[in-house]
């Protein structure tokens, strides 16, 4: 039980454990864990920022241009560019941030 406590204790302060303590702590693959949070977070947050900027965008036109401007706009905004960067850039961070918390 005591051995428990200092793993989570050192969890808690974000220092390194050792073979044995990260054995008993049970720890999940870290390949396994990488590729789940990078598909999870990239996609949720690219979903997400790419229809946020759709209604933002859609918004501004019309105030802008009117409302006879927004599907010409629809039509030429790179939604797809929008989608793959905020899927890779936010999953890619989002793993590097777990990765180095997995390994502390």
């Amino acid at each position: 039980m005591e051995r428990y406590i200092a793993v989570a204790v050192k969890r808690a302060e974000c220092t390194k454990l050792d073979k044995k303590e990260r054995e008993l702590f049970g720890t999940v693959s870290l390949s396994r864990t990488l590729a789940l949070t990078f598909a999870f977070t990239g996609g949720l947050f690219a979903v997400l920022f790419t229809a946020a900027a759709f209604i933002a965008l859609c918004a501004a036109t019309a105030v802008i241009d009117g409302i006879g401007g927004v599907p010409n706009m629809i039509l030429q905004m790179p939604w797809w560019l929008i989608f793959v960067m905020s899927f890779v850039l936010f999953g890619g961070a989002m793993t590097v941030i777990t990765a180095k918390a997995k390994t502390k």
